[in-house]
């Protein structure tokens, strides 16, 4: 689930800026621990973030469906937020013979990029967003790549 901005410009110039949140759940039954070792472990991640994106555009600033032009954008952004993250890791590969339950309210950063074409009100847009956070000796990584098909609408 995401919510972005209106697109803001400096000035006439073609770069501009916007605001871009979501909030991503998933599950998971493996985790890579370390880069040759996958565990089976059930874990539940929970993502609120929230990015600030610069972009560049080729083609109209201005796009409606009665001037029929399009748009290429591409961007970058930066931002912080907030996670959950549940499950446990087997006794079998834990240090202390037990199972080590992971419970975390994490904090961390995020980023973006993207790429959008725009017609009219209509768009295609390829985004690859991740988020990582530390949690003492253990770092958590969530990445997603969407295509997104949609629609602008004024609120």
């Amino acid at each position: 689930l995401s919510i972005k901005t209106e697109d803001k410009y400096f000035g006439e110039s073609s770069f501009g800026y916007f605001y871009y949140g979501w909030y991503s759940q998933a599950a998971v039954d493996k985790v890579k621990d370390r880069p040759d070792q996958v565990l089976p472990s059930p874990v539940r991640m929970d993502f609120l973030y929230a990015v600030a994106t610069a972009f560049y555009i080729f083609g109209n600033k201005r796009v409606t469906k009665e001037n029929f032009h399009t748009q290429h954008a591409i961007g970058l952004g930066l931002g912080w937020g907030a996670s959950r993250i549940e499950g446990a890791i087997p006794a079998a590969y834990t240090k202390t013979g037990s199972d080590e339950n992971i419970s975390s309210n994490l904090t961390g950063n995020s980023y973006n990029l993207f790429y959008r074409y725009l017609w009219e009100e209509m768009f295609v847009m390829f985004d690859v967003s991740g988020v990582q956070v530390n949690n003492g000796s253990r770092r958590y990584e969530s990445g997603e790549l969407s295509i997104i098909f949609g629609r602008y609408f004024d609120l």
